[in-house]
């Protein structure tokens, strides 16, 4: 129960964020390939999480079916998990990038029972920059442009998805910075169609 928020910090004591996860999600698997955890977790709010050592979980998974099946669920929500990190990260505009992590956020808390247009942000500003590969003040004024785009109303850290079909349509700009005509452009473009 909660969110986290998964990191790997280097010898000089600098934190990046890798991702975030939610309820539900199983966290270090990191450690099933070297029995050694490359990457750290810290909860983003109250949370509950049940601890299993590695050497009681890997004995049984072959006997016990339900707990095989586990793993590879588990193994498979971690790699699609990073691969949309690196889709995110991909993009070419800090307002893209937010764009493609505001709706992967409003899909995973859809997936379990919430509102896919209601987002609570437990993560900072600094958090998510750190997470997208840009600096925290570009965060903060591509939620700006999202706003005055009519993409988002921001309210501190809630979120409110109020196009959806505009910031789908963002999302697939993968040349520059979409200017503001090119916001109006894709809204306009999710209305003709």
């Amino acid at each position: 129960a909660g969110s986290f928020k998964c990191t790997r910090t280097d010898d000089d004591g600098y934190e990046q964020v890798l991702g975030f996860a939610l309820q539900g999600e199983m966290l270090g698997l990191d450690a099933l390939s070297t029995q050694h955890h490359a990457s750290g977790v810290s909860a983003l709010e109250d949370s509950a999480v049940a601890a299993l050592p590695l050497s009681d979980l890997l004995p049984h998974s072959g006997r016990l079916h339900a707990m095989e099946q586990l793993l590879w669920h588990a193994t498979g929500v971690e790699l699609r998990n990073r691969a949309e990190t690196q889709y995110q990260m991909s993009a070419p505009s800090t307002e893209v990038r937010l764009a493609r992590f505001l709706l992967h956020l409003a899909q995973q808390q859809l997936a379990l029972g919430h509102s896919g247009r209601h987002l609570n942000l437990r993560m900072s500003r600094r958090d998510i920059a750190s997470c997208l590969g840009v600096a925290h003040e570009s965060v903060s004024r591509a939620l700006a442009t999202l706003a005055q785009a009519g993409c988002i109303t921001v309210n501190m850290r809630e979120i409110e998805i109020i196009d959806a079909a505009a910031m789908h349509a963002l999302q697939r700009v993968t040349r520059g910075a979409p200017r503001s005509r090119e916001l109006r452009h894709a809204m306009a473009h999710t209305y003709a169609s």
